[in-house]
């Protein structure tokens, strides 16, 4: 169901999961719902998942009224939208969602 963000095999796996339980790879898009200025970006921003360093982040690509900022002009941390006791106690980081339940891996429009 989910679509990779290019047609080669995924990069590594970041060990973490998406709403739907679906795994999170380096390089996959992901979508975020927009929390500030949706009368600039819309309902969502789409991120790439990347790596800096050991930590995987999401780095901002487009919102979903185009490319209001530079790309990669923004990123944060993956796990910060994460439950940060799960994260620590969870027995298999796949069971671990999203806090707020809105990272989604990007299916295109």
């Amino acid at each position: 169901m989910a679509i990779k963000a290019d047609p080669k095999p995924a990069g590594p796996p970041t060990g973490l999961c998406d709403i739907n339980g679906k795994h999170i790879h380096v390089g996959d898009l992901v979508k975020l719902n927009t929390v500030f200025n949706p009368e600039v970006h819309g309902d969502y921003s789409i991120y790439r998942i990347e790596m800096r360093g050991m930590v995987p982040v999401m780095i901002y690509q487009r919102s979903q009224k185009g490319q209001a900022l530079p790309k990669g002009y923004n990123g944060t941390l993956l796990s910060s939208y994460y439950d940060l006791k799960m994260l620590l106690f969870a027995t298999h980081l796949s069971d671990v969602r999203p806090k707020d339940r809105n990272i989604q891996l990007y299916e295109g429009e």
